[in-house]
């Protein structure tokens, strides 16, 4: 947990912007939903995630931009992880960065 930060989030607030720089978040408590939002301004809903849930992490281990936006549908307490944390932790607890990916991807992958 030394390399998360806590953050808040309220109702309609982005907690990520489609095209910014990506990050994990960890969804303690809320609801958040992931919007694909096109050139043309339509919005397609992709996804409502609940506490328990991450997201994030696909554009943060592959290094690309955010691909979706991320919107707090209530009020919400995530925890950031943010690329450089992720660095610093592969560097100086490489098997916690590991088997955390693993969970990572799996979540991912499930959900």
């Amino acid at each position: 947990m030394t390399y998360f930060e806590e953050k808040k989030a309220e109702q309609g607030e982005y907690v990520i912007r489609q095209g910014d720089d990506s990050a994990l978040y960890f969804i303690e408590t809320g609801q958040v939903t992931v919007q694909l939002e096109g050139n043309d301004g339509k919005i397609i809903r992709l996804r409502t995630m609940r506490s328990g849930t991450v997201v994030g992490e696909l554009g943060l281990y592959l290094d690309r931009k955010a691909s979706a936006s991320v919107i707090a549908d209530e009020p919400c307490t995530l925890f950031y992880l943010p690329a450089k944390k992720l660095k610093e932790m592969e560097n100086n607890a490489p098997e916690i960065a590991s088997a955390f990916g693993s969970v990572s991807i799996l979540l991912f992958v499930c959900f």
